[in-house]
């Protein structure tokens, strides 16, 4: 088994680990009565039971559903598009490495012409295929983020009971915002790879002199546009490189900064 492989077990295996969470307060839950009741009643519009087992069991079913439908599923999409993103690097680093490893102007030239359109062509159908999927497990990702981290900056201490209840809402925020990076630098490594490509042609074709001015230029020409066309988007409304992840983080800490400064 491999490193890669290894990494996505950790990746699925992690889906569960918000939901269980959840789940062990639902148990710490359901040992208090009148906590049991209390939450009984705003998660079934006011309407409990007497007996105590029976609001235990609503409490647990609904939960499992409601934590399977908010975060188990939604971390099996990321973790398919953290898969989907980890073969298209591998697929453009074996492009890379063949490139590389031809000495011969001619070789390359013909090389990079004949498969350049292939791979293009292959991200191009993966970007169509998960695209609008992406747009929302972004959408998705960032509202989980501003929700919890207003939940968290907002909490007061000395208002809240029992400090236990909110470690799942702290576990999520980390989680989170772990597999909102990863899946942001998974994508951002395939756009990555292109340019490391094309610089890869750049370098061979200054120390070429051999080679026909004419097929240079047709090949840096060629190159100059091959970063563009590997690009991940979500819906072709953001594109996922190096920018985005830094913008995204400038924006999440600005809306945490000015967040904790409105609350005091």
């Amino acid at each position: 088994m491999t490193v890669e492989d290894l990494n996505f077990w950790w990746l699925f295996f992690t889906c569960f680990v918000i939901p269980s969470a959840f789940f062990v307060q639902t148990v710490e839950i359901c040992s208090d009565k009148n906590l049991l009741n209390t939450y009984v009643k705003g998660e079934l519009f006011g309407w409990s039971s007497d007996e105590k087992w029976v609001n235990c069991a609503a409490l647990t079913c609904l939960d499992l559903i409601v934590l399977n439908q908010k975060y188990t599923f939604p971390g099996f999409t990321i973790v398919l598009c953290c898969y989907i993103f980890g073969i298209l690097r591998r697929i453009l680093e074996s492009f890379d490495t063949n490139i590389e490893e031809k000495n011969d102007f001619q070789m390359i030239f013909n090389f990079y012409l004949k498969n350049s359109k292939k791979i293009q062509t292959c991200v191009q159908q993966v970007e169509d295929s998960f695209s609008l999927l992406l747009f929302f497990v972004y959408g998705y990702m960032f509202c989980s983020i501003f929700n919890v981290s207003t939940l968290l900056i907002r909490v007061n201490p000395k208002n809240t009971p029992d400090m236990s209840l909110m470690i799942p809402h702290y576990i999520s925020i980390v989680l989170v915002l772990g597999a909102f990076y990863i899946t942001s630098f998974r994508a951002t490594a395939v756009h990555e790879t292109g340019v490391k490509i094309k610089d890869r042609v750049h370098a061979i074709v200054a120390v070429s002199d051999s080679a026909d001015p004419e097929q240079k230029c047709l090949l840096l020409s060629a190159v100059a546009e091959f970063p563009s066309k590997i690009i991940i988007t979500g819906w072709n409304l953001f594109k996922l490189n190096g920018h985005f992840t830094h913008r995204t983080a400038g924006i999440i800490i600005t809306y945490s900064i000015l967040l904790s400064q409105l609350d005091q």
